[in-house]
């Protein structure tokens, strides 16, 4: 089994981090919660966290474009978990 452990924001300085869930897991992902900006739930526990068969599976769940706004105002997908850096882990 496969988690998404949250390591950081991508582009953001510390101090923007400190809200950040680093050290996480994510429990639950919605990419087109809140219009298409997504939602992502996290959780210390590991036990608690969303669980993937493969590590492809969570690397594609990681950047699973939303398909209420599929594009970011740049034309780019919009992947509302790629705001993240992750590292995809084994469970521990």
């Amino acid at each position: 089994m496969y988690l998404i452990k949250i390591v950081g924001l991508i582009g953001r300085q510390l101090a923007d981090t400190l809200a950040t869930p680093v050290g996480q897991y994510v429990e639950h992902y919605d990419p087109d919660a809140r219009d298409g900006l997504g939602e992502v739930q996290t959780t210390p526990d590991p036990s608690r966290a969303k669980r993937y068969a493969t590590q492809l599976e969570a690397t594609a769940e990681w950047r699973r474009v939303s398909t209420v706004r599929p594009l970011r105002p740049d034309g780019e997908p919009n992947r509302p978990l790629t705001a993240y850096h992750v590292e995809i882990i084994t469970r521990p």
